[in-house]
């Protein structure tokens, strides 16, 4: 007798069971099957640092094991413990916070790909943002924002590094400190050809002198850079001009011509270091020169929305698309030290800096920090995964989540 009852309630709970797969397939598979992984949060974020440190981890099995609800097959699906939450997320929100409050058009309305988002739109969304990361309700970030994907087409985009390098300089030119750092000159500013032919020559226009053609060409891409004065000052290449050019990638003609497998900034300057001859024939295919001032060195450094630099979450967009002030979620590829993808990683992005090879919605470039590690770690994230800008939920359909959830 008791041998029927048991066999009996087996059998309803697998009819139970299978009638739920059946009645919510997609749901189901979702969770089960249809998961891409992302790395497990952890706070990197605990001291000041220089520069973002990217996960050390060698096999991405792991981490599908041991977050197998991160590797989602829609962000809709994405659990809020698979987004990474650490002090520099919060000073993002409130930096983003700030800036859409001194913004003078209050009721600018941008016109993004297929929907209209106004300034107050993004500054709710900013607001709930940093209740969300406050607070740990029941409601996830999917509940509370519409997560807008930035590219539908593909549902990728392209993401790069960006850092500010350290440039070993000297106040006077030397054997090894040849190259000069000039300052703009009045009137016509020349191409990095004419440049390179002598057109400055002799004007005193030289604020500094490097041993590091490369580094000073890597600190003119990134638009900033930090001089190293062999008596231990230390002080900022402050943007002031830029020829009236448009940018060409070096590295890119240089891996058409057959100089190198990759197109990588790492791959470029281990080519160049290898043919110091070549170096002015390379980096002239950049028509594009950048003129600096000296500045004093701030451990803060702004963006071009004014808000400081966050090394992991600060990134660069075009505007044209993406608005400065809105936040976006983001499943950003690292890689390793032999460049191949070990994991992928949720984390809120902030649009508040601009790059000139940054171009459409399928392009952001993340800032990584300063010095040599940052420069190490623009590769870590160099890939393609999905981005999504998020906007607040209206009441009505927060209020509808609500009901089904209570």
């Amino acid at each position: 007798m008791k041998t029927s009852i048991i066999a009996i309630l087996l059998i309803a709970i697998i009819l139970l069971i299978y009638g739920q797969v059946m009645a919510t397939p997609s749901a189901f598979w979702d969770s089960l099957n249809n998961q891409r992984m992302v790395f497990k949060s952890s706070p990197y974020y605990t001291k000041p640092r220089t520069h973002w440190e990217a996960p050390r981890h060698s096999r991405i099995s792991t981490y599908k094991k041991n977050n197998p609800l991160c590797y989602v097959k829609s962000a809709r699906y994405l659990p809020d413990y698979c987004v990474k939450k650490n002090s520099a997320t919060r000073q993002g929100i409130i930096s983003q916070i700030n800036y859409l409050r001194s913004y003078s058009t209050y009721n600018k309305t941008f016109h993004y790909v297929s929907y209209n988002i106004g300034q107050k739109e993004l500054l709710d969304t900013a607001k709930a943002l940093l209740h969300w990361f406050d607070s740990y309700g029941s409601q996830s970030l999917a509940d509370n924002f519409e997560l807008h994907e930035l590219d539908t087409r593909i549902g990728k985009v392209k993401y790069t590094g960006y850092f500010t390098p350290f440039i070993s300089a000297r106040r006077y030119p030397s054997h090894s400190y040849r190259y000069p750092i000039y300052a703009a000159p009045s009137g016509y500013l020349p191409t990095r050809r004419e440049v390179f032919d002598g057109i400055l020559r002799g004007k005193g226009l030289e604020i500094a002198w490097t041993n590091d053609p490369i580094g000073y060409y890597q600190a003119q891409v990134q638009g900033s850079g930090i001089l190293s004065f062999e008596n231990g000052d230390v002080v900022d290449l402050h943007f002031t001009a830029k020829t009236a050019k448009e940018f060409v990638s070096v590295a890119r003609y240089m891996y058409r011509k057959g100089y190198i497998s990759s197109p990588s900034s790492n791959a470029m300057r281990k080519w160049l270091e290898n043919h110091p001859e070549r170096i002015k024939e390379v980096l002239s295919v950049n028509p594009r020169f950048i003129f600096f001032s000296l500045a004093q060195y701030k451990n803060t450094r702004k963006t071009a929305s004014g808000q400081p630099l966050i090394a992991g979450h600060t990134v660069a967009v075009d505007t044209s698309h993406i608005p400065f002030g809105s936040i976006l979620l983001a499943e950003i590829p690292i890689r390793n030290n032999k460049g191949k993808i070990i994991t992928k990683e949720w984390r809120l992005l902030f649009p508040q800096d601009r790059g000139g090879a940054i171009k459409g919605t399928t392009r952001l470039d993340i800032y990584t920090g300063e010095g040599l590690q940052a420069k190490r770690l623009t590769n870590a994230v160099t890939g393609v995964g999905r981005a999504y800008l998020l906007k607040r939920k209206s009441e009505r359909s927060r209020l509808k989540i609500t009901y089904r959830n209570e």
